[in-house]
């Protein structure tokens, strides 16, 4: 009996296999230059994609357009009708043909050269070229007007020659390959539907077929040939058997990184070969892409990329992640899910070829290893029961419908049982139970309701329900959302306000409830699951919590730490990674280094909203996680896409004036960018960026290392602008991620030094300030060269006054004293008139002699004034007076002229005062340096009269000349008289 069910069991499901959909799903996921004829496409070093067109060459980084056309003046190409492109090695030069010149275009200047469009040699043009190959080094092959030729770029310098392949036919040259097989081989197709092998180096040539028509493609393999035509794809072995693999207009093969081949067929599909397989078709344009697109003329593959150009624009096909899978879509091949279809519940694996499902509108099964699925009862059928959840049993199916209660359904008899539950209250169950959930766990199936909990016995077939289980006695509220069946040790049941842990008694060991963590919680737990360390609750609205076994909080997740949404609708563990289905896609979780990765439908989900726990782990450690628009499968161990080997480029930099008139945009060699200069005069700068993944989900975000580490999100803007750059080096690093939250490659860095006004440079003020205190020092000393020169004019005129002076004047007063008193002394009676010209003689010349001591510059130091104070203090005082002198800290103390002579005046003018008018009294005489002050003192015993201090003309001259060297006179009369004179230092130095 077993046998025979097995065996009807798979005829049946071989007789109405449904192929799911290819593990290598594709969608469009942008068009770009709608409306214009792609003729031709390539893609350089940078992944840039180029496009030729009817109207000029345009260039794609995934976020700009650059546009290459015959414009007037500014020809950046000499036709704009481009038929044809090729690369050389490193794509970094590419090789356009149009109707009537050869332009090539160095990639990393961006610098276009057409300098071939007359090129004619022997009679043969190279205008109107139809396809150009790369060979090797530095050369290239093309068809042009039939006939082939070799070009080779050297540098600037270009190099043209025209092979004749058959000296004696006068066939015409249709088209031409690279041959995968011998590197100095290439493979030529001519019009009379021959294919010609021609080694280049040897020059010879091997007819290798004769009677294929429209050859679009041809490569050796393994000494395989491989022809695309329009009758199909034929291989043709050693022993020339050929074999077509594929029955199609054959438009065009394309090689991938691996070998692959890509087949573009009937302009329409895109097929995967590999040669002694057969090719598998991964894509198809529906007939609305087919009515926007029409044509397919050339694809390029990139990674997970394919570039297809069409004659209504450039198409970006993506290959979705590795690791998903759609199981059931609105895509599905069998088109026997339509789009209301999709919605899926329940999962059960039976054995390891059946895996059921269930959803809304449908009950079907699903093949884990031929990935195939296939209804069981109709549509029709499945829209009366509104299946939520299931739970299998031997060949027994026990599936609990919303609205109607629990079914049952036989394996070996393909059809629904009655379920013969043995309770009087199972017709009210079966009448009114909105059931959700359906868990084995013992001997018993649980299932969850809005109103109770259910336990069926699946032996015994007694229902237990309401009032007669007590579980429900338990909840507060009896709204349960599902029921987990923990490892058969414990049973976990979830309702919105709380979670309940069951041992395998029914006894309660743990319950939580949203107060634990704040009052915000409560009603609003959706989904739970358990690993060794940690609860995970999602919740509706606020996101993921990580708590321990002991229900305390450790982590809280939600939209800022990663998450595509904040409700969460289903929680699957997979020991090192937690999948979390979302309102809008899937998050993935990485608990050892805390990321998370989020994917969304373009990267290959049957849609991005989940269904509640609609999920299961299959044996071999897939998951299926179900949702509205149908189930996905999941591979944990291949979901990541690596990106780090995902290039950064400088695509174009923008400077701007203060008027905002764009005078400077730079498209050339950015490759080595590692600073940009700003001139002063240019106030405002965008920098364009792009990755060579060419991801449109692609986000950004930038810093200013030097000033600010915060990053500062740009989201999907590929461009950053500064206006109006304060002088100095900015240090910017910008740092991408794609849409699964993934780190896209290293951080581009780079520097921009915004230049200061030239006056206001470092340099600039430097050389002023160095000019200026040079020229300040040149006028300094030439100030103080001509002072010195004057003051030595002037020493030299003191001197010369006193030397004339003493030998004159003083000479004439001294003999006029003596002659005086020579005649006196001869008159017996003593002239007094002759005895007073004798004394105002002897006095004018010790006047004289004072004066002339002043002027002489010989005596302009502190010693000749000391002596000279000392001198005139004992003439003065001798020995009518008790007198004591006393200088102190005067060494090395330099006065000028002015302060010398009033100082010595004063001086003097004090002694005389003292000497006419406080005769025998005590003087004490003090001239000293104290700190930064020279005091000189002169004291006596007895007082002077009054009229004389107050208005004497010896006082007053005393007073004009302390004020003329800024010293303050101080005259005390209390005990005798006291003339005090101090002079500041610094009014004392030259």
């Amino acid at each position: 009996m077993q046998s025979r069910l097995i065996v009807s069991y798979f005829l049946f499901l071989f007789t109405l296999l449904i192929k799911a959909q290819s593990n290598l799903n594709i969608a469009i996921e942008e068009v770009v230059l709608k409306k214009k004829q792609i003729n031709c496409i390539t893609k350089d070093y940078k992944n840039r994609i180029w496009c030729g067109t009817n109207d000029g060459v345009y260039c794609y980084d995934g976020y700009q357009i650059i546009s290459f056309r015959n414009e007037g003046e500014a020809q950046l190409i000499s036709n704009n009708y481009v038929q044809c492109v090729a690369t050389n090695k490193d794509s970094s030069i590419l090789v356009f043909g149009t109707k009537n010149c050869i332009t090539w275009l160095d990639a990393k200047s961006m610098k276009v050269y057409f300098t071939l469009g007359s090129s004619v040699k022997n009679g043969l043009s190279i205008k109107n070229c139809e396809k150009l190959i790369y060979v090797g080094g530095d050369e290239f092959f093309g068809i042009a007007n039939g006939n082939i030729f070799s070009l080779q770029i050297n540098g600037g310098k270009t190099k043209i020659d025209f092979l004749k392949i058959d000296e004696n036919s006068k066939d015409a040259y249709l088209n031409i390959f690279k041959s995968d097989c011998n590197k100095s081989e290439i493979l030529v197709y001519t019009k009379n539907l021959k294919v010609y092998s021609f080694n280049k180096l040897r020059k010879t040539k091997i007819c290798i077929e004769d009677s294929l028509r429209g050859v679009t493609y041809v490569s050796c393999r393994d000494s395989i040939f491989i022809f695309g035509t329009y009758h199909g794809l034929i291989n043709k072995n050693k022993t020339n058997l050929k074999k077509v693999v594929l029955r199609a207009e054959i438009n065009l093969v394309q090689k991938d990184r691996t070998g692959n081949l890509y087949v573009i067929a009937n302009r329409s599909k895109l097929y995967k070969y590999q040669v002694g397989s057969t090719p598998n078709l991964v894509f198809e344009f529906s007939e609305t892409d087919l009515s926007n697109y029409k044509n397919v003329f050339q694809i390029i593959i990139d990674n997970n990329n394919f570039w297809i150009a069409t004659s209504n624009g450039l198409i970006k096909l993506k290959k979705t992640n590795s690791g998903l899978n759609k199981i059931i879509s609105e895509s599905s091949e069998s088109g026997k899910f339509n789009s209301g279809d999709l919605s899926s519940r329940g999962m059960f694996q039976y054995n390891d070829t059946c895996v059921l499902l269930c959803g809304y509108h449908y009950f079907a099964t699903y093949n884990p290893i031929t990935n195939t699925v296939r209804r069981l009862i109709s549509k029709e059928e499945s829209d009366n029961l509104h299946m939520y959840a299931l739970s299998v049993i031997n060949d027994s199916v026990w599936i609990a419908c919303e609205g109607v209660g629990i079914k049952l359904f036989s394996l070996s008899k393909w059809k629904f049982l009655k379920s013969k539950l043995n309770n009087p209250s199972k017709a009210e169950f079966e009448k009114y139970g909105l059931i959700r959930t359906a868990t084995k766990f013992k001997d018993w199936i649980y299932f969850g309701e809005y109103g109770f909990i259910a336990r069926l016995n699946y032996k015994s077939r007694l229902l237990e329900i309401d009032q007669n289980f007590k579980m429900n006695k338990l909840f507060d509220s009896r709204n349960t959302i599902s029921i987990i069946n923990h490892n058969e040790e414990e049973l976990i049941v979830v309702n919105p306000n709380e979670v309940i842990i069951f041992d395998s008694l029914l006894r309660i060991k743990k319950r939580f409830k949203p107060e634990f963590i704040g009052p915000s919680l409560k009603g609003l737990i959706i989904c739970v699951t358990k690993d060794e360390k940690y609860f995970w609750i999602g919740t509706n609205s606020l996101g993921l919590y990580k708590l321990n076994h002991d229900f305390n909080v450790i982590k809280h997740y939600n939209i800022k730490n990663g998450l595509p949404d904040n409700t969460i609708y289903s929680l699957v563990d997979t020991k090192d990674k937690l999948l979390i289905g979302t309102k809008n896609g899937l998050a993935v979780f990485n608990k050892k280094t805390d990321k998370i990765f989020n994917f969304y439908k373009e990267d290959g989900l049957a849609g991005n909203e989940f269904n509640t726990n609609s999920n299961l782990i299959l044996r071999n450690g897939d998951v299926l996680m179900g949702g509205v628009n149908g189930v996905t499968r999941i591979n944990p161990n291949l979901i990541y896409q690596d990106s780090s080997n995902t290039n950064y480029f400088i695509s174009k930099i923008v400077m701007l004036g203060d008027n905002f008139l764009s005078d400077s945009i730079i498209y050339g060699d950015l490759d080595n960018l590692k600073s940009i200069d700003l001139p002063y005069q240019k106030r405002f700068i965008q920098i364009y960026f792009a990755v060579s993944n060419c991801d449109k989900n692609n986000k950004f975000a930038y810093k200013i290392k030097n000033i600010d580490d915060r990053w500062i999100n740009l989201e999907n803007s590929n461009s950053i602008t500064f206006n109006s750059l304060s002088p100095g080096e900015y240090h910017l690093v910008i740092r991408a991620w794609d849409g699964k939250n993934m780190q896209v490659g290293k951080d581009l860095e780079i520097v921009i030094s915004a230049k200061q006004i030239f006056y206001k440079t470092p340099l600039f003020i430097f050389s002023f300030s160095v000019l200026f205190i040079a020229i300040l020092l040149i006028g300094v000393f030439l100030y103080y060269r001509n002072k010195v020169k004057n003051l030595n004019k002037l020493a030299n005129l003191r001197l010369k006054i006193a030397s004339e002076l003493h030998d004159q004047v003083g000479g004439l007063i001294n003999k006029t004293a003596l002659q005086a008193e020579l005649v006196n002394s001869k008159n017996q009676m003593k002239d007094p008139q002759l005895n007073r010209i004798s004394v105002n003689s002897r006095e004018a010349l010790n006047s004289m002699r004072d004066i002339l001591w002043n002027l002489d510059p010989r005596n302009d130091n502190t010693e000749s004034l000391i002596e000279r104070m000392k001198e005139f203090a004992m003439k003065m005082l001798g020995d009518e007076f008790d007198y004591q002198i006393k200088f102190s800290n005067l060494e090395d103390l330099e006065l000028t002229h002015e302060v010398r002579q009033n100082l010595n005046m004063i001086y003097r003018e004090s002694i005389n005062n003292i000497v006419k008018h406080a005769a025998g009294s005590k003087v004490e005489i003090s001239f000293s340096r104290k700190q930064n002050q020279l005091a000189l003192r002169v004291k006596s015993s007895n007082p002077l009269k009054s009229e004389i201090i107050s208005s004497g003309q010896g006082m007053r001259n005393m007073k004009m000349r302390a004020a003329a060297i800024k010293a303050n006179l101080i005259v005390e009369t209390e005990d005798g008289v006291v003339i005090d004179v101090i002079l500041p230092i610094n009014h004392m130095k030259m």
